[in-house]
């Protein structure tokens, strides 16, 4: 069986990002967002006028648009690409293993909201 190194460090530091994610989730139960100072960007300008259309000023606090999974990922140096890719080549190793295994049982799984059907593990047969 392969070695899929992104979800070896995840399952390493499981246990500290569930508290961290917990730990904001405290947060915004209290009415405390995690905000991060604006700083002006090309795209902030209008082409016409050369005002700032994003309605910030420098330096002032906006809300933070990464979500909790994409900021924690981030704080553990998780590549958010590789897991997915990681998990499509376990689905297609479960693929190969159903391939090889006819008349065994199988095991029905939602990815994504897509319904697929995988030979189960040894140990369910």
């Amino acid at each position: 069986m392969p070695i899929y190194p992104e979800h070896k460090r995840l399952e390493a530091i499981h246990h500290f990002s569930q508290k961290i994610h917990y730990f904001i989730e405290w947060l915004e139960e209290q009415g405390i967002s995690m905000v991060k100072e604006h700083s002006h960007t090309d795209g902030c300008k209008d082409d016409r006028s050369g005002r700032y259309a994003c309605g910030y000023s420098d330096g002032e606090y906006t809300p933070l648009r990464e979500t909790q999974e994409k900021l924690i990922a981030r704080f553990f140096e998780i590549d958010l690409k590789k897991l997915e890719e990681e998990k499509v080549a376990m689905l297609d190793e479960c693929r190969k293993a159903h391939d090889n295994r006819e008349g065994k049982p199988f095991v029905k799984v939602t990815v994504n909201n897509e319904r697929k059907t995988y030979a189960a593990p040894e140990t369910m047969a």
